[in-house]
């Protein structure tokens, strides 16, 4: 908006850092992922055998938008990648009109200012005001693309020398659009919460919770013994 000072905060050299919901982070190329965040996100062997990797490891390597987190203490955020899709090999095309991505619907692509839109009723997204993406001519999202992954796989993306960060107003319009039309919505959401789950102290079997009472009347009643009489 005209105006506005931006609200860019600088890339923390050597660290990464809090990441907030709409930030521009990037998911760390899969040979570069220690071996936890690996064989959660990208290991085909599982304890029972063959299994699908949850994130495709071309998926891997890419900004991603942060686009949720249950609080300061999780562990894991959900995100989705943006792609550039074209280059100079394949004619510039967005992606919708290329070969590999005809299985996709076009409506499903969103895109950033200054990038050619799929769906002309859905707005651009935008970042915060100053802000530009490096590619701003080929910066897609593909909203099927949501996973849930430890913020341990996510690193500083270095194609800004400040953290990027989506406008609130597009994240919003981009949430909503996931919550309708994206298949694994609700999967990453899921996971979120059984990560969440897992930051739980667990309660000790010598401290039983104590059964609710509406007053030391009732209590007393509770406990076999009857309270004062009343006038």
């Amino acid at each position: 908006m005209a105006g506005q000072a931006s609200t860019s905060r600088p890339s923390p050299p050597g660290a990464c850092p809090q990441w907030l919901e709409g930030d521009i982070a990037f998911l760390t190329q899969s040979e570069n992922m220690s071996s936890k965040d690996f064989e959660e996100l990208i290991s085909r062997q599982g304890n029972k055998g063959n299994r699908a990797a949850y994130i495709p490891w071309r998926a891997t390597g890419h900004p991603v938008i942060v686009l949720k987190r249950l609080s300061e203490d999780s562990t894991h955020v959900l995100i989705t990648p943006v792609s550039a899709y074209s280059w100079e090999r394949n004619g510039r095309r967005p992606p919708w009109c290329q070969r590999q991505h005809q299985s996709k619907r076009q409506v499903d692509f969103r895109s950033f200012v200054g990038t050619e839109r799929a769906d002309d009723t859905r707005p651009f997204l935008r970042l915060q005001p100053g802000q530009t993406m490096p590619k701003k001519n080929s910066s897609w999202v593909y909203i099927q693309s949501v996973w849930a992954v430890p913020i341990t796989a996510l690193c500083v993306f270095t194609g800004s020398r400040t953290v990027l960060t989506v406008h609130p107003e597009s994240l919003e319009d981009l949430r909503q659009h996931m919550a309708a039309e994206c298949t694994s919505w609700d999967d990453g959401l899921r996971r979120l919460a059984a990560a969440a789950l897992l930051l739980l102290p667990p309660l000790s079997p010598h401290r039983r919770p104590r059964p609710k009472t509406d007053g030391p009347l009732q209590s007393r009643q509770e406990g076999g013994r009857k309270g004062p009489p009343l006038d």
